[in-house]
């Protein structure tokens, strides 16, 4: 497992996703990754042998991969776009999406005097 989080943070870091490294009550090692709109943070670490990824209101979801924790920052999205201040996903998990066909990316020109 201590591989598979490896990878999984590294994969945050080759998409300027920032992620800090902290310790639990225990001292148990964990990884805050941010970008996941009302929740803010997503907490990381390994417990009996899974990832494990813990969000607001106690939410914990195993994952095995950067795409599952994709996933649940895009849920996280999806369930508070439509509220201020998170109409708008973080630019480094949005590029992410769209190369992933979840989101499309829609480039809009205006027009203003000098």
């Amino acid at each position: 497992m201590k591989k598979i989080i490896d990878q999984i943070i590294e994969d945050c870091v080759k998409h300027n996703i920032p992620v800090s490294i902290t310790k639990d009550s225990s001292g148990k090692i964990c990884y805050e990754v941010s970008g996941f709109s009302k929740s803010g943070i997503a907490t990381l670490y390994i417990s009996k042998g899974k990832i494990i990824c813990e969000t607001r209101y106690e939410t914990v979801d195993e994952i095995e991969s950067f795409h599952d924790l994709s996933l649940i920052a895009f849920e996280w999205y999806v369930n508070y776009k439509n509220r201020t201040p998170f109409e708008s996903p973080e630019s480094y998990w949005a590029e992410y999406w769209v190369e992933k066909g979840l989101m499309k990316k829609e480039i809009q020109t205006v027009y203003t005097l000098k």
